[in-house]
């Protein structure tokens, strides 16, 4: 698990690689890994600038575009643990991608299931 992400970002930091290369050293190309997206439920700070605002936009409205955001840069931080997975593994690495995030406060990155 690399939980060390910036706040909207994707980025990997070098300590993430080391402990995903000393996990991945244990597995090879005949295991499934899936990578599920780690996002914190702390929101986005533009978007609570305009909630705090009263600009006219409904809160709920805030919510589901904070909510979409989410999904999308999960979607980026899955993708740089799949592609974090094909460099120790191998290009053949049998990768699949959660269908949700995991929310965890204040933790940003990716967490990597290996089954056999």
């Amino acid at each position: 698990m690399c939980t060390d992400m910036g706040t909207g970002v994707n980025a990997i930091s070098e300590q993430c690689k080391q402990n995903v290369q000393a996990f991945l050293s244990k597995y090879d190309g005949t295991y499934f890994f899936e990578v599920a997206p780690i996002v914190d439920n702390g929101g986005f700070a533009s978007l609570k600038l305009i909630k705090s605002k009263k600009v006219g936009v409904e809160d709920s409205e805030i919510d589901r575009i904070s909510s979409l955001a989410n999904i999308g840069l999960g979607k980026a931080r899955a993708k740089a643990g799949g592609e974090l997975i094909e460099t120790f593994v191998g290009d053949g690495a049998k990768i699949s991608y959660a269908l949700s995030n995991v929310e965890k406060d204040k933790s940003k990155g990716f967490l990597i299931k290996v089954y056999r």
